[in-house]
C-alpha cells in the first residue's frame, strides 16, 4: 500500500483542519458560558486535528 502524499492530499488535508478550526471557533463563541462543553469540543476537534496534522508528518513524500 503506497503511503505518499502528494501535494493534492496536502491541500485538501490543510483545508480539513481550517474548516475544523473555523466550526471549533464558532461553536464555542456561541457557547461560552457553558466550560464543560467548551473543553468537550476542543478534545474532539483538538484530536481531529492532530490525526490530520500526524497524517502529514508521517506520510509526506520524501
Amino acid at each position: 500500500m503506497n503511503m505518499t502524499m502528494t501535494f493534492d492530499d496536502f491541500k485538501g488535508a490543510l483545508i480539513l483542519i481550517c474548516v475544523l478550526s473555523c466550526c471549533w471557533s464558532s461553536y464555542n463563541s456561541k457557547h461560552s458560558d457553558n466550560k464543560k462543553i467548551q473543553a468537550i469540543t476542543s478534545f474532539w476537534l483538538g484530536l481531529m486535528v492532530y490525526t490530520v496534522l500526524f497524517y502529514i508528518v508521517f506520510s509526506w513524500n520524501k
